[in-house]
């Protein structure tokens, strides 16, 4: 038993010609318009990039973590704890911005790192704020 009166209907074996050449006229009008909207987010991308700074880290490169709170050991965390952790060594680059790290016991194994910042930066950044503390102390921690 046929569910729609289309399933009776015998349909041509034939294509319309006119009905191709619209066809053919609408996916090339779809391919045109899905170029033009490329176009300006292509550009888009790159103004945006240029600001993107690219950190790519070596093995046994030092390095400052930004922890979420939820990844830090159980206890109170205020707005005045400390957001960065002390440097850590690098120990494998997975890929472009994934990297194994060794951390210390007490801290959890994050799934996610909000930002890694090197080491040097940090350092000059917390000499100039810590002056008392010395380079090589910081290294030590």
């Amino acid at each position: 038993m046929p569910n729609v009166i289309l399933d009776i209907a015998s349909l041509p074996k034939s294509q319309s010609k006119i009905a191709s050449a619209h066809a053919n006229q609408f996916t090339s009008l779809l391919s045109n318009v899905r170029l033009k909207l490329e176009e300006p987010n292509n550009q888009y991308k790159l103004k945006a990039d240029a600001h993107q700074r690219e950190n790519i880290f070596r093995p046994r490169e030092l390095v400052f973590v930004r922890l979420r709170r939820e990844r830090l050991p159980p206890g109170r965390h205020l707005k005045l704890t400390k957001k960065k952790w002390s440097p850590f060594p690098i120990s494998k680059r997975i890929n472009k911005n994934t990297y194994m790290w060794t951390y210390q016991q007490n801290l959890i194994l994050p799934a996610h790192i909000m930002l890694i910042l090197p080491t040097h930066l940090m350092l000059l950044i917390s000499t100039v704020i810590f002056h008392r503390m010395t380079v090589q102390s910081i290294l030590n921690m």
